[in-house]
């Protein structure tokens, strides 16, 4: 059984994109390890920040109260260390980002916000599905995400409708976004089962290592300086990114142990 651990960003509704980052994770063999990388990481925080410290990247990199005493490039370094870790484990990242758009909101009783996140959750959740049935035997997969109101209501109706359709991931003008983005075609959830699996960020560090690599995508999809350096971090060398002006990507980030 694979669990695919669920980070998202670009929550804000001035956020020019959302991205959502599925971790396909193999928990005999990833979380150990996972745990023993954050506890290293955390020793580089300062010690007047470690009491109940939580790995969330967007409040390390932008938070002023963490800011002090605590200098922007050794904040930058442990944030790409932690965007590393993932690779560096061997955990397979599916990456899914969709640019702010009205029409995606249309039909769907979801705020112009939520249904880019529900847009990118199905593309994620779609190219997981597609790792398991294609490198990953007869496996199944479970997903398990930060618990929110807004996640629960929202995932569990794209799960619900992954299960039910057969969808495409849409060969639309990746600038434009024009055409469809989800047709029907071939993109289909098989081997995610049950329902999403909802829980505290704090119980479960794998979801925080989601958070830090969805953070790294936001940044470079909203042409953010450190975007770029932020985004090599997490996939190493060898892949071809995309173009940061696009209005729906997608990509998954092989294993690559260091």
């Amino acid at each position: 059984m694979r669990h695919v651990f669920i980070g998202d960003a670009g929550n804000d509704r001035h956020a020019p994109v959302a991205v959502i980052v599925g971790l396909i994770t193999d928990l005999d063999t990833h979380y150990r390890p996972a745990c023993h990388g954050l506890a290293g990481l955390l020793e580089r925080v300062p010690e007047q920040h470690r009491g109940g410290f939580i790995f969330r990247a967007e409040e390390i990199w932008r938070s002023k109260n963490l800011a002090r005493g605590w200098p922007q490039e050794d904040r930058q370094a442990l944030l790409q260390r932690l965007m590393a870790l993932a690779r560096q484990l061997g955990i397979v990242s599916s990456i899914a980002a969709v640019r702010h758009s009205p029409r995606e909101a249309r039909g769907t009783g979801m705020t112009p916000l939520q249904a880019r996140h529900a847009l990118a959750f199905t593309l994620c959740a779609g190219e997981a599905d597609r790792h398991l049935r294609e490198n990953c035997g007869t496996e199944l997969g479970e997903v398990i995400a930060e618990d929110s109101p807004d996640s629960r209501r929202i995932l569990r109706l794209c799960m619900q409708a992954l299960k039910m359709q057969v969808f495409d991931s849409g060969e639309s003008d990746k600038v434009t976004g024009e055409g469809p983005i989800i047709k029907p075609g071939q993109f289909r959830v098989e081997r995610l089962i049950n329902a999403v699996h909802f829980v505290e960020a704090t119980q479960v560090p794998v979801l925080q290592l989601a958070d830090a690599v969805a953070f790294a995508f936001e940044c470079y999809f909203s042409g953010e300086p450190t975007g770029e350096t932020f985004v090599k971090s997490v996939c190493g060398p060898g892949i071809t990114l995309p173009s940061a002006d696009a209005a729906h990507a997608r990509l998954m980030v092989p294993q690559h142990r260091m």
